[in-house]
């Protein structure tokens, strides 16, 4: 999230439109072995949970056994996509785009009777490419998706919904503030259409929309529309789904900027609570969870807390991410600012040097992996 005084701080949701959401409404032929037609059901319930490396593991062991056969089908297309959907929520981008492309080369090559699953897939695929910032690709990517869309999924609105969706993102990210409404009111429109009940799409829609409002400094709709999607999402899958986590850390951020400091203390402690319950208190979603609120207690002059978090975090961040990772840089400089702060000046000096070091190893790497025929 970054710092929460800087607007680079919002996440940007994207709605998990694939297969996943409800295979049978994109009418794919139904499996003529009852126990793939479970795994599948099972991974998708996984998933719907929140719970991604489990859903993962289900559809690993699908495709495993549908390599057995002959010719590919429906259900090695689904659970490929399915695969690929999981694995981008674990920020697995490299074996997703694999699993990715080697469904869509099913389907481009076999012209088979269950050909609305491209441009879903294709959907999907131009959500990986937004998501590592291939604005490029995801463009070129998303138009094919929406020209067959719209020809193939005329009867399926909540896969629409999701394109536009993703399409919406895509000009947020490349600064076309007015095109990504369009986009976003174009996906709820259509999602209303769907008119179902305990379904993630509608909350997460929202919740973009309201990273526009930010972006707008239109904060009082922000907050209106973030605490809709909570709500939602509260009602319809639990009060420690992971897909809260965004949300609040958004939230967070609204509170700040209206000043309310109290009130995004209790959002950001809300926060680390589920990450702790849903990831694990040694993890780095939760470390990063932990600086989030570290630097807010900070600001509020609760330096005791502060500390305890940032070591913590310091700490679980080195051994997950490793010494030199970018997200360490972050700690040890917000670090550093606290320590300034209780006249520990020869430590906060430490922790700077480290900073700029890996700042200055990091921005050098970038720099060069941007040089043409670079990789």
């Amino acid at each position: 999230m970054g710092r929460i005084s800087g607007c680079a701080g919002l996440f940007l949701l994207l709605m998990f439109f694939s297969q996943i959401s409800d295979a049978s409404s994109i009418s794919v032929p139904a499996s003529e072995d009852p126990s793939i037609a479970s795994s599948l059901a099972s991974g998708r319930a996984e998933y719907d949970g929140g719970r991604y490396s489990q859903a993962a593991e289900i559809f690993r062991g699908v495709i495993s056994r549908l390599d057995n056969q002959n010719e590919p089908g429906p259900e090695l297309v689904e659970a490929l996509g399915n695969l690929a959907s999981a694995l981008i929520a674990e920020q697995h981008y490299d074996e997703s785009e694999m699993t990715l492309t080697r469904a869509i080369a099913i389907l481009r090559s076999e012209k088979p009777n269950y050909q609305k699953q491209l441009p879903v897939l294709l959907g999907t695929l131009g959500r990986l490419y937004q998501e590592t910032e291939r604005f490029q690709q995801a463009e070129t990517t998303m138009r094919e998706a929406l020209k067959l869309g719209d020809k193939l999924l005329k009867g399926s609105p909540e896969y629409l919904s999701g394109l536009h969706n993703v399409w919406g993102v895509l000009h947020l990210r490349m600064g076309d503030q007015k095109r990504a409404e369009s986009d976003f009111r174009k996906a709820l429109s259509l999602i209303e259409q769907d008119n179902r009940e305990n379904d993630l799409r509608r909350p997460q829609i929202m919740a973009n929309l309201a990273v526009l409002y930010s972006a707008q400094q239109k904060w009082g709709s922000a907050e209106k529309t973030l605490l809709r999607a909570i709500h939602d999402i509260e009602h319809w899958r639990g009060m420690e789904h992971p897909e809260l986590c965004a949300l609040l850390s958004n939230l967070s951020f609204v509170y700040f900027n209206l000043q309310d400091f109290a009130q995004a203390e209790v959002v950001l402690r809300r926060n680390l609570a589920i990450h702790r319950a849903v990831f694990g208190s040694e993890s780095a979603p939760t470390a990063a969870a932990s600086v989030h609120l570290a630097e807010l207690l900070a600001t509020r002059g609760t330096y005791g807390e502060a500390a305890q978090l940032f070591t913590d975090a310091l700490r679980v961040q080195e051994r997950e991410l490793g010494r030199r990772h970018s997200d360490v840089a972050t700690t040890l400089e917000l670090f550093a600012d606290l320590l300034r702060k209780t006249n520990e000046t020869a430590k906060s000096e430490e922790m700077e040097g480290r900073a700029a070091s890996i700042r200055l190893e990091t921005d050098f790497t970038i720099s060069i992996s941007r040089l043409p025929n670079v990789r």
